[in-house]
């Protein structure tokens, strides 16, 4: 039998430029580039700019992106030039950037809105194709014929108000149905001599009541306190107590985001306005809550167990009188850490918890913390300088190891967390079993903040000083070699225990307080931050690849 024999065939190769061709970064595909540049947005927004020089393939990518928030500033004068140059491009036809804006806010306009800018901001409005948002947060009253504008155009946009800056009234403004968000600025004391200030004060938390019982679309309310100090003839200012004056019957709209920011214990949690809250809105719709420094033991057992719906929440904890300048004035803020606890344990299913620790009460909260909660994904828990205690509470203030490694476990999503370091007699030790070792364990978390209290005693980073320091030019100076080498060993430890560690911002705040004398003292902070370069030619974090950025002195100032 006769063998035939066929020729081979030549295996077809792609040229090599048809290969590199398919790398190029703008072959990715839309999902995976939209996916990237939402990433540099959020990280590293500054390379966006950068980006769009590449090439105008790059350009039509990016420019959805970069204009999605677009701010016009009145403040300085180069930025109400630059704003002025954007309304311009906004209302020309031929520009697209109309097309991508999502966003819009007016910021920083002092003074009254000339006519020919309060026609190019109508213009640009009437231009845009699809409008999510609105912010108006100026000393001006918004135009008339804007305001109707947008209402009509966009009836469905949503109005953010800052009334913290303005000072004038602006009821077409504060009753706009559009109104979602609203920022309301609060002066928290004035001179107990002078009436009519007084009587001021209270006029504001009347109008604030007559805004909430009138809108019915505002789903976030902040309420900022402003410090006011006036006098009359040599006299002091001294707190005011205040609240919402509200009646049987009223009606707040079901607030999803609920702050009281400023000074602490400013608001009044009396027990039955707290009753008269608890009526007047749906609490079940709530998602945050933010006390400030207030642990408010009448709010907690009037809504404790209507906050199904809550995900973040803020507060102090603490107990005994409300404090002002070392005067004791008001009714207790909790007569017992108990109810703070029961408090948290009643609110199950928290993503962010925020506490700051007025009374080293570490030992009771803690256990409610870990019965209750095992969703967090941000978790801060801070012991306040400014609390009254004695000088061996160290193991009531911070976190042991075993509680901070029960708390990352059962918590599988916590990617950020804010936690009290303790220093050994003064001296920072890395040892395998100490807190250094125990953090570097947790491999999942982004970000991680230690703040690290240094007393008036001598320590590894700094000398013994005396309880009164002066007016500041006498603050013992920081060791700050040291100190960056002992927050480069915390940083590199995440990457000895887990090369694959997700750690990307790490802060070491030093902190101490400087006592001037029995009434006033100031905190001063030194903070040291690392963070993880993310190129992809960027070295081993073991190896170098990091940024580090230190203070060369502490920071803060003399206050109360």
């Amino acid at each position: 039998m006769t063998k035939k024999f066929y020729p081979m065939r030549t295996p077809v190769v792609e040229p090599i430029a048809s290969m590199t061709d398919q790398l190029t970064f703008t072959a990715l595909g839309e999902d995976i580039l939209t996916i990237v540049i939402d990433f540099l947005d959020q990280s590293y927004p500054s390379s966006l700019a950068e980006l769009v020089l590449v090439s105008r393939a790059c350009k039509n990518l990016v420019d959805p992106i970069l204009y999605r928030r677009v701010e016009i500033k009145g403040q300085p004068e180069k930025q109400l030039a630059l704003s002025t140059q954007l309304l311009d491009r906004i209302q020309n036809p031929d520009d697209t950037i109309s097309g991508y804006i999502r966003h819009l806010s007016v910021v920083d306009f002092e003074e009254s809105l000339t006519p020919s800018l309060a026609d190019k901001l109508e213009n640009a409005v009437a231009a845009l194709a699809r409008l999510h948002t609105f912010t108006w947060d100026t000393n001006l009253r918004i135009p008339e014929a804007f305001l109707f504008l947008l209402e009509r155009q966009w009836p469905n946009v949503k109005l953010h108000v800052n009334k913290h800056k303005r000072r004038v009234v602006d009821a077409r403004l504060l009753y706009s149905p559009l109104m979602t968000t609203l920022s309301f600025g609060v002066l928290n004391h004035t001179a107990t001599v002078v009436a009519t200030n007084q009587l001021a004060q209270y006029s504001m938390f009347t109008e604030l009541k007559a805004i909430l019982v009138r809108t019915t679309s505002l789903k976030e309310l902040d309420v900022k306190f402003e410090i006011n100090r006036i006098s009359s003839g040599g006299a002091t200012g001294s707190p005011h107590v205040l609240n919402l004056p509200l009646e049987p019957g009223d009606k707040i709209p079901p607030l999803q985001s609920l702050s009281f920011s400023g000074p602490e214990e400013t608001y009044e949690f009396d027990i039955e306005h707290c009753k008269l809250l608890r009526q007047c809105m749906d609490w079940s719709q709530l998602r945050r809550l933010d006390l400030g420094l207030n642990c408010p033991q009448h709010l907690f057992a009037e809504v404790g167990c209507q906050l199904s719906g809550l995900r973040s929440l803020t507060m102090g904890i603490r107990t005994g009188g409300r404090l002002y300048r070392n005067w004791k004035v008001g009714p207790l803020t909790c007569d017992s850490l108990d109810q703070a606890a029961a408090f948290i344990e009643a609110v199950p299913g928290l993503h962010e918890l925020n506490l700051t620790d007025l009374n080293a009460s570490v030992r009771t909260i803690a256990p409610a913390i870990l019965r209750s909660q095992n969703s967090l994904r941000k978790f801060s828990y801070l012991s306040s300088l400014y609390r009254h205690r004695p000088r061996n509470t160290i193991s009531n203030r911070v976190w042991t190891t075993q509680e901070i490694r029960w708390l990352y476990r059962q918590n599988l999503k916590l990617s950020q967390m804010e936690v009290d370091f303790p220093l050994d007699g003064g001296k920072w030790c890395i040892k395998p079993c100490d807190y250094a070792s125990t953090l570097a364990c947790f491999s999942r978390l982004d970000k991680l903040r230690v703040v690290v209290e240094l007393d008036n005693r001598a320590s590894d980073f700094g000398v013994a000083t005396e309880r009164d320091i002066g007016w500041g030019v006498d603050t013992p100076k920081f060791d700050r070699k040291l100190g960056e080498k002992v927050t480069k060993e915390l940083f590199k430890g995440f990457f000895r225990k887990d090369p694959f560690a997700r750690l990307r911002n790490l802060e070491v705040c030093f902190t101490r307080i400087e006592r001037y004398d029995r009434r006033q003292n100031t905190e001063v902070t030194f903070p040291i931050k690392i963070r993880r370069m993310e190129r992809d030619d960027a070295p081993s974090p073991l190896k170098g690849g990091y940024k580090i950025k230190s203070p060369s002195r502490w920071l803060g100032g003399w206050g109360y």
